[in-house]
Order: structure tokens, then C-alpha cells, then sequence
């Protein structure tokens, strides 16, 4: 199988990318999809899902580490029972490239996968914030492609479009580049990048671990699991911004699926910001990623409409 890696960090709109240009990839041939999320219950998975695309989901860790031997059995199931000309890997927003990029170097993987091209989409908006907070880990994702969006021109100020794409132009300046709103990359963009030869990757040597960096692929982050039952409007909407300015923990990324009234919303919070749209049927859940998480009080409030919903606490 021919691999496209999408990467991006939390939040930055990959799964909005995979959207768009997934369909447009299909005329190459059949296309599988390979979500990992973070979280122990996926979301990704619905988002993609249709009716002429296979999706398959590892969940509860990072790709390159903790879900190791599920990647393999994955790729070896892909093969087998659906046999993609492409396949779409949508690593989690916390998986280190080089890390991954040793996986996919690993004899018994390339027997089955190699990777051709590597998409990263970059959250203009909020370029500075994660880069500051999580350092070479996040500029790493953009070292390594060939095609880099920086997206969410459509809410970020033109000053950080600049630093954004100066930064990028900065660390990759062979890649591919574009601005872009909704992570409408144009779809020639990345057929280039699968025509252009890529360098083969050393071979990694030995196991693949940690060393002394043991929490090199969360950074430390946490994550709770909430499954809401049906909420009214206004207390969603009121535990989303308490939940977003840091009443319950310092979240970088929530994503959920929530019922209220007869409808289904899509719900994401990045770094401060909510963002709610509706969503057809599927099962209620929350997935929030953060750091010093409290996951009672999440749940307690989420619960009980008439529960106090807190202020952030002055230690966070």
C-alpha cells in the first residue's frame, strides 16, 4: 500500500482536511483511511466515515508508541480485507514524525506499507500558542512535509498568517505551501508530492522507545472520557466556555458528540476556542485532552443542568 500521512497538532484540522480531499484522491484508486486517536473512544471515525471509504481506528495512545502492535495487525488487516491502492493515516495530534517515520522503516511494515507523501496542517491562529507550549515536538510535524496548510485563515489576523507561514517557510522550505480556510488544500498540491520521489528513510535500529524521554508522545497530557446524556442548549453552551477557560483543567483539545433537544451537535474546543455544529445521528461521547483534568467535576456538571458550573481555579 501507497501511505499519505496527515499530520497536525490538536485542533489544527486534519480531520476537516481528510474530508475534503479524500474524495478527490479516489480516482487513484481505492482509499483506506487509518484514524489514531488519543482518546479511548474515538470520534474521528464517524466524522470520516462513508459509504465508499473503509475506516479503521486505534485508539487509547499515540501511533508510534503505546499502540505499536495494534498499527501492524491494522495495516496487515487493511491489506487483506481491503486491499487500498492508498491508504490515509491520520495520526494523533500529539505523535512525534520522526517516531512514527522509524515505525514505518520497520522491516515487517514496509513489507506492507510505504509512505509516499506527508501533509501537516498548521492552526494559523494559534501557531504561536502551541509552539510555545510544546517547543521542537510541534515544529517537528512541520519539518517533515511536503505539503503544509496553514489553515483557519479565516479566523486568524493577518499578523499570525505571516508568522505562521514565515515560520513554515522557515523550517521546510522545499514544501509545498498554502493558506487555506476549512483545509481546502488543493488536491494537486498533494498529487504532486505523491509523484515526486521521496529519499528512503534509514532503517531504525533495535526497538523503538523512549529512552529517557518516557512521555515524549503525550507530553504529560491527560485525558478523561465522558458519554453526556441528552443536554438542553444554553447548559452546554455555558459548560463548553467553562470548560474552555479552564474551569475543569488546562484543556488543549476536547471533541464530542452530544445530543440536545432532537439533534445532534459536533462539538470542538481548541486551546480556548468552542466551535458547535450539527451532526447526523451517532452515539454520545467527549473526548478532552489536558493537563491537571477533573474529570468528577466535568462529569457532575455535564450531568445536572442545575449544577454550579465553576471558575478556573487561580492554580491553573
Amino acid at each position: 500500500m501507497k501511505v499519505t500521512l496527515v499530520y497536525g497538532f490538536l485542533g489544527a484540522g486534519k480531520t476537516t482536511l481528510l474530508r475534503r480531499l479524500i474524495p478527490r484522491l479516489q480516482p487513484l484508486g481505492r482509499i483506506a483511511v487509518l484514524v489514531n486517536e488519543f482518546g479511548r473512544e474515538g470520534i474521528d471515525q464517524h466524522v470520516l466515515r462513508t459509504a465508499d471509504v473503509r475506516v479503521r481506528e486505534l485508539t487509547g495512545g499515540c501511533i508510534c508508541c503505546e499502540v505499536r502492535g495494534d498499527l501492524l495487525a491494522a495495516l496487515v488487516q487493511i491489506s487483506r480485507e481491503v486491499a487500498p491502492e492508498r491508504l490515509v493515516v491520520e495520526p494523533t495530534g500529539l505523535a512525534a514524525p520522526y517516531m512514527l517515520g522509524q515505525v514505518f522503516t520497520q522491516a515487517e511494515v514496509r513489507e506492507i506499507a510505504r509512505v509516499d507523501s506527508v501533509v501537516t496542517v498548521v492552526d494559523a491562529a494559534r501557531h504561536e500558542a502551541a509552539h510555545q507550549a510544546f517547543g521542537d515536538f510541534y515544529v517537528d510535524q512541520m519539518r517533515v512535509a511536503d505539503v503544509l496548510a496553514i489553515n483557519k485563515a479565516d479566523i486568524a489576523t493577518p499578523e499570525q498568517i505571516e508568522t505562521a507561514r514565515d515560520a513554515a517557510r522557515q523550517l521546510n522550505p522545499d514544501a509545498a505551501l498554502a493558506v487555506t480556510s476549512y483545509a481546502d488544500v488543493d488536491p494537486d498540491l498533494v498529487l504532486a508530492a505523491i509523484a515526486a520521489p521521496r529519499p528512503a528513510p534509514a532503517a531504525a535500529n533495535g526497538a523503538h522507545d523512549h529512552g529517557e524521554q518516557p512521555e515524549l508522545s503525550t507530553l504529560g497530557l491527560e485525558r478523561a472520557t465522558l458519554q453526556p446524556g441528552p443536554l438542553a442548549r444554553d447548559h452546554l453552551d455555558r459548560w463548553l466556555a467553562a470548560l474552555a477557560r479552564g474551569a475543569f483543567g488546562d484543556v488543549v483539545r476536547a471533541k464530542g458528540i452530544v445530543r440536545v433537544d432532537n439533534d445532534t451537535l459536533l462539538v470542538d474546543v481548541v486551546m480556548g476556542g468552542v466551535e458547535v455544529r450539527t451532526f447526523r445521528p451517532t452515539p454520545a461521547r467527549f473526548e478532552i485532552i489536558g493537563r491537571n483534568l477533573d474529570p468528577r467535576s466535568m462529569e457532575k456538571s455535564l450531568a445536572n443542568g442545575n449544577t454550579h458550573i465553576p471558575s478556573p481555579s487561580l492554580t491553573q
